[in-house]
């Protein structure tokens, strides 16, 4: 199979144009059409971006639209990333004075206004780059793998990548499924977070290292089965979503999850946990300082558990 590399990275982009956190960047906010825009047209071609990456050792047509697509998602993360920097320094900006706000005015690269009007110019470029890119699909004749009613929201990609505890044949680096065996069910090992008691163990890398794998091996393993009370397989995504990862631990239906709030469910979880030994595999989890306050809260409710309590987190770098 092709180097999934570009669905990865249109996934990341969509994480971060779904994020709450996008309207932190203030120079952004002006831009929401243009940024909607940008978000559902990702979500159009990344329906066909299996068969794309699939197609395209066999028609080099399909590989330069691939890396057309490439190109344009790292721009979107650049102007993103240069966004979140702008706000970064506008704030400590505020913090040094007026002395400095003056100097700002008067700078190319920091007055507001100039800054403001760049970062528009390039969000509204990227927005017509992405329409081509989306029309030119149709020349391919690629097989989207969702539906239109899918398509209209971000929830149709997890449920398309979502992995599970089910455990492939794995051939290879013994020694270190082993290590990593012995390493969770042994008691003085885990790293805290915040002060709250939850151990994790970390497996860190970019995709396609074999991260979940290891991850599906060691869940499945008889010394794991044996040392823990309960076990749980929570796929997370670039979309950290708190209440999604609470109803796949105590197993709640959708509509059973719209009539609960987050501080309810989360002691809905804390009593599920309660004095038993678990461990959790947290699949697909992206490092965003967006999600450590949402982390922060989870890890309250999974402080409660018997000494011992593991999350197991294959991490996105």
């Amino acid at each position: 199979m092709a180097d999934p590399f570009t669905s990865a990275l249109v996934r990341h982009v969509l994480g971060r144009l779904a994020s709450e956190a996008i309207e932190e960047y203030g120079l952004l906010r002006g831009l929401k059409n243009d940024l909607s825009a940008l978000e559902n047209t990702f979500k159009l071609i990344q329906g066909v971006l299996h068969d794309a990456e699939m197609k395209q050792t066999k028609d080099k047509r399909v590989e330069e639209w691939l890396k057309t697509l490439k190109s344009a998602s790292l721009e979107v993360e650049n102007v993103l990333d240069e966004a979140k920097t702008v706000a970064m320094i506008k704030s400590l900006a505020g913090e040094m004075g007026n002395k400095y706000k003056r100097r700002a005015f008067f700078s190319y690269h920091m007055n507001p206004l100039m800054v403001r009007f760049r970062i528009a110019h390039k969000v509204k470029n990227m927005r017509k780059k992405l329409e081509v890119i989306d029309a030119n699909r149709s020349r391919f004749q690629l097989t989207s793998n969702t539906t239109s009613e899918d398509s209209a929201g971000i929830a149709s990609e997890i449920s398309n990548r979502e992995t599970s505890s089910l455990m492939p044949k794995i051939c290879g680096r013994d020694e270190e499924k082993e290590k990593i065996v012995d390493e969770i069910c042994n008691q003085e090992i885990g790293i805290g977070h915040d002060g709250d008691d939850v151990r994790v163990y970390a497996k860190w890398g970019m995709g396609g290292t074999g991260k979940t794998t290891l991850a599906q091996y060691v869940y499945n393993h008889e010394k794991v089965k044996t040392h823990f009370e309960l076990e749980f397989w929570v796929y997370v995504s670039a979309v950290f979503d708190i209440r999604r990862i609470i109803k796949s631990i105590c197993g709640l239906v959708d509509k059973q999850l719209d009539k609960m709030s987050t501080d309810y469910l989360l002691k809905q979880l804390k009593n599920k946990l309660k004095g038993k030994k678990y461990f959790i595999v947290m699949d697909d989890v992206w490092i965003e300082n967006e999600h450590m306050e949402k982390w922060g809260e989870l890890c309250k409710a999974l402080s409660c558990g018997e000494n011992g309590s593991t999350v197991g987190a294959p991490l996105w770098l």
